[in-house]
C-alpha cells in the first residue's frame, strides 16, 4: 500500500439525498495520513480536505459508470457533509492505486460484485461458465421519488410469477426496491443521528410536532424525509434527564430496551402478515368463487441502528387514520371501529393462516368484540383500491 497518493483526476461533488447537475471538472488531488485533499484551482479558494476514517469509499460497476458516462470510477462519500465525491481515473493502473491507498483508511469499503459468468478454475485462471435457458430478465434502475416507495412496492409484491422468468424478475425487482430502500433509510439515519443535538432550526431532517389523545405534546419522536416516517424507539425523557440519577438511568435502559424489542417484533409481525396475506390473496385467485379479490398488504419497512439509536422506517401508505379506519381502534379509549365486512372476513381468513385465535375484548359500553387480532390491530380501506395492515406488534406475543 503506498505511503500517500496524488494526481489529477475527473471530479464531480453531488448530494447524497439527491442528484447533482454540476460538471466534471479536471482537479488535483492527494491523500495521505489518511486524508482526503481535493487542492482549490484558485488562488483565493481553500482547500478542501475530508477525513477518510468518516467517509465510506465505493468502486463504482460497470453499469454505474454508464449513468455517468465515465470509465474507472471511484466514489468517496462523506457521511458527515452528506456529499458524494465521484472521481474517475485516466486508466486501470491508476483507479487500483487509488483504490488501494483509500480502503485502508476508509470507514467502508464496497466492491462491485464478479461477474457471476466468470469463475476462477483450479488452475486460479477464469474460465467462461456455459449457461443454458437463460430467462430473458431486465431490471430497469430503481428511481423512486419521495411519494412512490410505497406504490412500487405493492406493485412489486403483486407482479406475475406464473413463470420461471415472471418469478425471477419479481424477485429481482423486490429486491433492489427493498435495497434503495434500506440505503436510503441509512442515510436518513446517519443525518437524524449527527445531527440529533442541534437546533430544530438548524436540523436537515425536523422532528414532526403532534399531539395526543388530550391535546398535549406527544413524547413520540417521529421524523418525516423522503416519503419515510422515521420513529425513534426509546423511553420517554425529559429536562431533568440532563443529569439522571443512578435509579432513573436503570431506568431509562430498561424502557429502551423494551422499546427496541417491540420495533423489531413490529418488523417481524409485518413480514408475518405480509406472507400469511399472500397466501390467502394467491389461493383467493385460483378459486372461481372470488372474482376480484381485495388485496390486504402491509407497509414497506425496515429498522436502522446507529450508536444506541433504533429507527423503525415505514414507506408511508395513504393512510388517513379517521378517513381510512376500517377496522381496530385509533387510541385506547377510542370506539372500536367495524365497517366493511368484506375486509372483516379477510381479515379473519389472514389471522387463520397466522395461527391466531379470536378472541372477547372489551369495546366499552359493556359489550365486547369477538377479534381474529391484537386489541391495538388496524385495517385501513384506502384510495389506492388496497387495504393495509398497520399496527401489527401486539400482533403476536412477544
Amino acid at each position: 500500500v503506498p505511503v500517500n497518493v496524488a494526481g489529477y483526476l475527473l471530479f464531480l461533488s453531488e448530494s447524497i439525498h439527491s442528484s447533482s447537475s454540476s460538471k466534471w471538472v479536471k482537479l488535483f488531488v492527494q491523500a495521505q495520513d489518511d486524508v482526503l485533499t481535493l487542492v482549490a484551482k484558485d488562488e483565493g479558494d481553500t482547500d478542501e480536505t475530508y477525513s477518510l476514517s468518516s467517509c465510506v469509499l465505493h468502486k463504482l460497476s460497470k453499469e454505474q459508470e454508464v449513468k455517468y458516462g465515465r470509465n474507472y470510477m471511484f466514489a468517496v462519500e462523506s457521511v458527515m457533509r452528506k456529499k458524494r465525491l465521484l472521481f474517475a481515473a485516466e486508466n486501470q493502473a491508476e483507479l487500483t492505486r487509488w483504490i488501494k491507498y483509500l480502503a485502508r483508511g476508509a470507514m467502508r469499503t464496497y466492491m462491485p460484485s464478479v461477474d457471476a459468468t466468470e469463475v476462477p478454475n483450479r488452475r486460479g485462471s477464469i474460465s467462461k461458465m456455459r449457461i443454458t435457458q437463460q430467462p430473458d430478465i431486465v431490471v430497469e434502475p430503481v428511481g423512486v421519488g419521495d411519494d412512490e416507495w410505497n406504490d412500487k412496492y405493492q406493485k412489486a409484491m403483486f407482479m406475475d410469477e406464473s413463470t420461471l422468468e415472471s418469478s425471477v424478475q419479481k424477485g429481482l425487482t423486490i429486491s433492489m426496491l427493498v435495497g434503495s430502500f434500506l440505503n436510503a433509510a441509512t442515510h436518513i439515519t446517519q443525518t437524524i443521528v449527527y445531527e440529533y443535538a442541534l437546533p430544530t432550526h438548524l436540523q436537515t431532517v425536523k422532528k414532526l410536532s403532534l399531539l395526543d389523545d388530550n391535546g398535549q405534546t406527544s413524547d413520540e419522536e417521529l421524523f418525516y424525509h423522503q416519503g419515510m416516517l422515521f420513529r425513534l424507539s426509546q423511553q420517554p425523557v425529559s429536562e431533568e434527564d440532563i443529569s439522571p440519577s443512578d435509579e432513573r438511568r436503570r431506568t431509562l435502559a430498561v424502557g429502551d430496551s423494551i422499546q427496541h424489542k417491540i420495533a423489531g417484533h413490529e418488523l417481524r409481525c409485518i413480514h408475518w402478515a405480509q406472507q400469511a396475506s399472500t397466501a390467502v390473496y394467491r389461493s383467493q385467485c385460483e378459486n372461481q368463487d372470488y372474482e376480484h379479490p381485495y388485496p390486504i398488504c402491509t407497509p414497506l419497512s425496515c429498522i436502522t441502528d446507529l450508536n444506541g439509536f433504533r429507527f423503525f422506517v415505514l414507506a408511508v401508505p395513504p393512510v388517513d387514520d379517521e378517513r381510512t379506519l376500517a377496522y381496530g381502534k385509533l387510541g385506547p379509549m377510542s370506539p372500536f371501529v367495524r365497517n366493511d365486512d368484506e375486509l372483516r372476513e379477510q381479515l379473519k381468513l389472514i389471522c387463520r393462516m397466522m395461527n391466531l385465535r379470536v378472541h372477547d375484548v372489551d369495546i366499552g359500553n359493556g359489550l365486547t368484540e369477538r377479534i381474529p387480532a391484537g386489541s391495538d390491530f388496524q385495517a385501513h380501506n384506502c384510495s389506492d383500491n388496497r387495504g393495509y395492515l398497520m399496527n401489527l406488534s401486539k400482533t403476536a406475543p412477544p
